[in-house]
């Protein structure tokens, strides 16, 4: 062979070995494949039962049918006091003993029934308290319990219902409330406020005849007793 022959021959042959090597190989594809989607991920919290602190319900004030169309009526030993200012969102008035005097308090909506002096020297009466107040939305009870009860830590309360006549307005009755002496309180609400009488003296040593004008004061006003609004 010349010299062109195996040169032409080295190519024929360089060019069959490189075809050969190619189709060995598997086709390569570029396909795109549906992207998966990842399953979604539940981020949301457990839901937790949160127990929440009863707040105490108040209960509806009961229908007024106990409101009076007037005072309860007169006689020659009782005077009557009348409280209706139009600010205010109640009206009453009470029977107390003829022979008592009464003065306005300084401190506000606080009066005081003062009955006959007895003694020599320094002098004592029956008094009787009569104050009223904010009921902070409570019940009767709930304010008996909470700003009376629950402010004589120690002591002992009982309180008795008590009907003030002639229309039946229900009251709490206490007897032994602190004091300079022994006492005995009336506890009304009407009208989201709360009405304290205080009568006094109770049954005290060497206090006879004020003890008994103090009886008598609690049962005319007890007995004779009206909202009129």
């Amino acid at each position: 062979m010349t010299h062109k022959q195996i040169q032409t021959t080295i190519i024929l042959l360089t060019f069959i070995i490189i075809v050969t090597v190619a189709c060995s190989f598997p086709l390569i594809h570029n396909k795109k494949t549906a992207a998966t989607k990842a399953p979604a991920v539940d981020i949301t919290p457990e839901s937790t039962s949160l127990t929440i602190a009863e707040i105490p319900t108040i209960a509806p004030a009961p229908p007024l049918d106990y409101l009076a169309s007037e005072c309860p009526t007169l006689s020659e030993f009782e005077s009557t006091f009348v409280l209706d200012n139009s600010s205010e969102p109640f009206a009453l008035c009470f029977l107390y003993p003829g022979e008592f005097t009464v003065n306005e308090g300084l401190q506000g909506n606080t009066w005081y029934f003062h009955g006959e002096a007895y003694g020599t020297g320094e002098m004592n009466s029956a008094v009787v308290e009569f104050r009223y107040e904010s009921a902070e939305g409570l019940s009767l009870e709930q304010f008996v319990q909470q700003k009376v009860a629950a402010n004589t830590p120690g002591i002992t309360l009982e309180f008795t219902p008590v009907t003030l006549e002639p229309h039946g307005v229900p009251a709490l009755m206490t007897e032994g409330l602190p004091g300079v002496v022994p006492s005995r309180t009336l506890f009304i609400v009407h009208q989201d406020t709360a009405f304290i009488i205080t009568f006094m003296p109770l049954d005290p040593p060497n206090f006879t005849a004020q003890w008994s004008d103090m009886e008598r004061a609690y049962t005319v006003l007890t007995l004779y007793w009206a909202f009129t609004r």
